[in-house]
């Protein structure tokens, strides 16, 4: 009877230790995964503020006209001479609404364009959450006259278009650019 004893509480031991091993292997394939995504995100935040920040230092560059057309919150539209061909061009960012990326588990997801000339470019079709712009003059003081525009704030939030753990994992970025072309 001591035999039967010894091996059944042997059984519940090397079962709760097997138990612990499998939560063990769970939870670090769960964080591994998450730090999966957020390296993701932060990768294609990265990517959008390198893009975003190129084209904003170049307006008004060999632009004959004022070079912001348009200054909202949302939307920027300006010329420049993005491809360096000697020759401005129109470009715009616009950012859509949330109906734009209903591809995605993320219900905040939203598109961002860029329109050079007369090619539109879905530069963000996930993730992006938040794209906010604001206009300074040259006392740094907020402005959405165009003419007087001399620098541009860019807030951004980029978000993982999966949930992991009843959340999006996200970063965000502020930037300020002065174009030199504004000057």
């Amino acid at each position: 009877m001591g035999n039967f004893f010894h091996l059944t509480i042997s059984f519940i031991i090397g079962t709760l230790v097997i138990l612990m091993l499998v939560r063990l292997t769970m939870n670090v394939g769960d964080e591994s995964n998450e730090t999966n995504i957020e390296q993701m995100v932060q990768s294609n935040l990265l990517n959008l503020t390198s893009t975003i920040e190129n084209d904003f230092r170049r307006i008004g560059y060999n632009s004959p006209v004022d070079p912001i057309l348009i200054a909202d919150s949302t939307i920027i539209s300006f010329t420049a001479d993005t491809k360096l061909s000697g020759k401005a061009d129109t470009v715009k960012y616009v950012l859509a609404d949330i109906s734009s990326a209903l591809h995605t588990q993320n219900p905040n997801d939203r598109s961002l364009y860029r329109i050079i000339g007369c090619d539109t470019t879905k530069i963000v079709s996930s993730g992006l959450t938040k794209f906010k712009l604001k206009y300074f003059d040259i006392n740094d003081i907020e402005t959405l006259t165009p003419v007087f525009v001399k620098s541009v704030s860019v807030e951004l939030r980029y978000e993982s278009e999966m949930q992991v753990k009843d959340h999006y994992p996200f970063f965000e970025k502020s930037f300020l650019i002065k174009p030199r072309n504004l000057n």
